[in-house]
């Protein structure tokens, strides 16, 4: 059956008219994302239909980031691709909720600014950053320790604001969230899955293509209850994982710790406790 296509970018966008390509979206782990929270989150279900010529306009994308996205999904087996009938969404992916604080605690972690642009945004992208602009910022920094990169960051935000170039070290999240939004941050609301990485993401994290990552999706949301922030993280899975604990007594006991582990390449273990 033939699922109806969204509209992810009005018909006067630029790239939609044929404008400006330095809106363009020339990365696949960012298509990837995007495609891949469509399934995890429903709003592609089973069987629906992702067609690459659509894909490539609607998401202001270069046709070989689309295609290698495309790709990338049907290796995880969300997708299958067939010459006649295109790429159909097979299995949708399991949520489990988990409270989680992004915090570096005692490791020393440096933040590096890959890239800053501004972005079509899609009907993902405006439902969870509660707007309807049709262009929003994304920023990409890389985390590294001493032992090298662990992690890399793309957070999209209302182009209201402005990011930082980098930080010398990584910054507690509350006060990096203060610091650019002006407000205090409320809420976090966590996913985190497995994934492998595409060529990109394994060339910047010093790992083979196709190796194992831990995807981690979140959406920082303001006292106010503003979403401002909605963020995709790859962490190298050899060196990081990440795991919370929950009182029994929860609903009337203070909020529960998490903690991050980092493993360096000598297989030392440090476990840093984040609490809030």
């Amino acid at each position: 059956m033939m699922c109806r296509m969204r509209q992810y970018v009005s018909s006067d966008h630029p790239r939609a008219a044929g404008g400006t390509a330095g809106l363009r979206q020339t990365s696949t782990r960012r298509v990837k994302d995007l495609l891949r929270s469509e399934v995890r989150s429903g709003l592609a279900g089973r069987d629906a239909q992702f067609v690459e010529d659509y894909l490539v306009q609607a998401l202001a994308a270069s046709r070989t980031a689309v295609r290698e996205a495309l790709q990338m999904l049907a290796q995880e087996g969300l997708v299958s691709r067939e010459r006649r009938n295109g790429t159909t969404v097979t299995r949708g992916v399991a949520q489990f909720p988990l409270d989680d604080i992004l915090e570096s605690g005692g490791e020393r972690v440096t933040v590096q600014r890959l890239d800053q642009r501004s972005v079509p945004s899609t009907p993902l992208l405006r439902a969870r950053l509660a707007t309807q602009d049709e262009t929003l910022g994304v920023v990409e920094h890389l985390f590294s320790t001493v032992d090298g990169p662990i992690g890399v960051r793309v957070a999209y935000y209302k182009l209201a604001y402005t990011q930082p170039e980098g930080w010398a070290e990584c910054p507690d999240l509350r006060l990096a969230f203060h610091s650019v939004f002006g407000r205090p941050l409320d809420r976090i609301d966590s996913v985190i899955e497995a994934g492998v990485s595409e060529p990109k993401t394994s060339r910047l994290l010093g790992i083979p293509e196709g190796s194992p990552v831990l995807i981690r999706e979140q959406l920082l949301v303001d006292d106010e209850g503003v979403p401002q922030e909605f963020t995709f993280a790859h962490y190298r899975a050899d060196r990081v994982s990440f795991s919370s604990s929950t009182s029994a007594a929860y609903g009337s006991s203070p909020r529960p710790s998490s903690a991050v582990t980092t493993r360096s390449s000598a297989q030392r273990v440090e476990r840093i406790e984040l609490s809030e």
